[in-house]
């Protein structure tokens, strides 16, 4: 309704509280997202580094220009698009399915349709366990039921990842030659810890921000699956266009400001987890 769009993030938060069951509401689709952010970062990150090293090898065979040349700066930036874009379609597309679950979840308070991918019945209630919502969706929809939005979500990972792994290239390489030019640098381990959230965060929320209208898109598309959505939509052309013309431009931007905090502060923290236990498993293995 108008009512609940115009609502704040806090506002929403209270609602849903006191309308859906207290405060367990608010972590519905939790076991969902944890099982996604590990299976996401593991593949992530150990894609990212195997992809760099990969395009850093044959950049360096072909090109004799030292570190400090603008030519390797911008090398070294495009490197991280490239591996950070492919590292995050290989994530989405073998975790999509927890994606998938994670948004439903979080729709139970919402009313069905009978347009969704789900069967309609009189006696219809909302998945209430991962295992069974996964077994009913399987029977119904076979295992193409499990990618719904997955074109949205493919689309919309290529330039998040790609450009948060550039920016946060950027970022870190510009804070690391200021530390370099102080009288007095700070602690490796300060500085690591301070810079990576820093980096982070900025990273994770230009990224976020850019194409966040594809992952509205796929929120929608993924909806239909849990008989949430007020319309029913063709594809991610067809809900783009239907959402631009019927509810306005601003629309693709519905839940923006929960979703920057949520973002920046997950990127933050997973830069610095990654990056703190990198540089331990390697001074270990020097050891």
């Amino acid at each position: 309704s108008a009512t609940m769009s115009k609502e704040s993030m806090f506002k929403s938060l209270w609602r849903i509280a006191r309308a859906e069951g207290g405060v367990t509401s608010l972590f519905r689709g939790n076991v969902a997202a944890t099982y996604l952010w590990i299976g996401y970062s593991s593949v992530q990150f150990t894609l990212y580094e195997q992809t760099s090293v990969i395009l850093h090898e044959r950049w360096s065979t072909t090109n004799k220009d030292d570190d400090s040349s603008n030519d390797t700066k911008n090398m070294k930036t495009i490197v991280a698009f490239i591996a950070g874009a492919t590292a995050g379609v290989c994530a989405t597309t073998v975790t999509y399915p927890f994606d998938l679950i994670r948004t439903i979840f979080a729709a139970r308070g919402l009313q069905p349709n009978t347009n969704s991918l789900m069967p309609v019945t009189s006696n219809f209630r909302p998945p209430k366990t991962l295992g069974g919502f996964a077994h009913t969706l399987y029977q119904t929809k076979g295992l193409r039921g499990f990618y719904a939005g997955s074109a949205a979500a493919i689309i919309q990972i290529i330039p998040y990842m790609g450009l948060n792994f550039a920016i946060y290239d950027v970022l870190i390489r510009y804070f690391k030659e200021q530390e370099n030019n102080k009288n007095k640098p700070a602690t490796p381990n300060t500085y690591l810890i301070s810079s990576s959230v820093l980096a982070g965060a900025i990273s994770g929320g230009m990224s976020k921000f850019v194409v966040y209208p594809m992952d509205t898109v796929k929120k929608r598309l993924q909806a239909q699956a849990a008989q949430c959505s007020w319309r029913r939509y063709k594809g991610l052309g067809d809900c783009l266009v239907t959402m631009a013309k019927q509810e306005g431009i601003p629309s693709l931007y519905k839940g923006l400001y929960p979703s920057l905090a949520k973002t920046m502060s997950a990127t933050a923290l997973s830069f610095t987890f990654y990056t703190l236990t990198k540089n331990v498993l390697q001074k270990t293995h020097d050891s």
